[in-house]
């Protein structure tokens, strides 16, 4: 768990009040153990002008600073990517307007029987379920160095 206050009170006050995919990106962080793995989080979605009713996420099984190597390839090898759909889209802060969210396991390049299943629910349990998922996987899967050396 994150230990900087202000992630722990955003997402405190998510759990509580419920909030839009800004406060779902915090409510992740404040879960994740991710002992020095990649993750990265993409709120805006400017296509069809800018909304933020889905977040996605992108998560590198590597170290910080690792995964250039092949031209990338070695980061692909190790990722896999979520999608959360279902936030308000007018702004980051707006909460689903059904209460609930969905979230999908888009691609993996990890072990099969490490495959996320769809679910929906409030945003708070969609954040808690993705980052369980997670922290498992950094536990029990190493990082597969196909271009370079640890």
């Amino acid at each position: 768990m994150t230990h900087d206050p202000l992630v722990q009170k955003v997402a405190a006050r998510f759990a509580a009040e419920g909030g839009g995919s800004e406060e779902f990106i915090k409510a992740i962080e404040s879960h994740l153990k991710l002992d020095g793995r990649q993750i990265y989080f993409d709120n805006l979605n400017n296509l069809a002008g800018a909304r933020y009713d889905t977040v996605h996420v992108n998560f590198i099984n590597l170290p910080k600073g690792v995964g250039g190597a092949g031209g990338g390839a070695e980061a692909e090898n190790n990722r896999m990517r979520f999608s959360i759909e279902g936030f308000g889209k007018e702004t980051p802060h707006n909460p689903p307007p059904t209460g609930k969210v969905k979230i999908e396991h888009r691609t993996s390049a990890l072990p099969r029987e490490y495959r996320l299943r769809g679910r929906s629910g409030t945003p708070a349990q969609i954040a808690k379920y993705l980052a369980d998922f997670l922290n498992k996987v950094v536990k029990e899967v190493e990082p597969r160095f196909t271009h370079s050396k640890p």
